[in-house]
């Protein structure tokens, strides 16, 4: 009886979070999704020695113009300077974010007993979400390069020098970007419970997975 009440209660919490953060994220998502998008995109362009010179964002897509940092010689001595313009539809990775925060704030207020504990929960939560998202946009974005030196003799020499695996990493990317949101909501939920259930009281019971 003490875990259907729980139960009931965590459904209950979740229905009102969700209601009360998807209007909150629809204000906000679009500035969220341009800092990560940008930020991975950044640190993997610098891995790779490119460097983005423009990013524009246009409903769900990103675009970024991205230049070599090093030089390349040309047949006649010259320099030879390359752009590339690469795009991503950013909300395939961060669509379940409310369904996600909703559930983080269900098990907290359902299960969270000592203030101390909750903010611990929280603070893991929000920050295994935003590693996720950092790393599934990372992933894309050297998968994306990948794909440029299959088409483009020049992007191939100039990412020869690095380890690319071309296969893997489109793969990779492409895993990531059709069910890493999709599982979002799952695998943080289990992070948090983990956490909440490590802090619990000994007398406290709280539902298995």
């Amino acid at each position: 009886m003490p875990e259907l009440k729980s139960t009931l209660r965590l459904f209950g919490v979740f229905i009102l979070a969700y209601a009360l953060i998807l209007p909150s994220w629809l204000l906000v998502k679009e500035g969220y999704n341009r800092l990560i998008t940008e930020s991975a995109f950044r640190a993997a362009a610098w891995k790779y020695d490119l460097h983005v010179t423009h990013a524009a964002m246009k409903n769900r897509e990103m675009t970024f113009t991205l230049s070599n940092t090093i030089a390349m010689m040309g047949p006649k001595g010259m320099m030879t300077p390359f752009e590339i313009d690469l795009s991503l539809d950013v909300e395939s990775v961060t669509f379940n974010v409310p369904m996600t925060l909703a559930l983080l704030c269900a098990l907290i207020v359902t299960f969270a007993t000592l203030r101390k504990t909750a903010l611990r929960a929280s603070l893991i939560g929000l920050g295994a979400l935003l590693a996720l998202h950092l790393l599934t946009l990372s992933v894309i974005a050297a998968s994306l390069f990948a794909g440029t030196t299959t088409s483009n003799p020049m992007l191939h020499f100039y990412f020869s020098r690095f380890f690319l695996p071309i296969e893997l990493l489109e793969n990779l990317g492409m895993l990531l970007n059709s069910y890493a949101a999709r599982f979002e909501p799952f695998l943080i939920a289990v992070l948090v419970w983990w956490q909440l259930h490590n802090s619990a009281p000994k007398t406290q019971n709280l539902p298995s997975f």
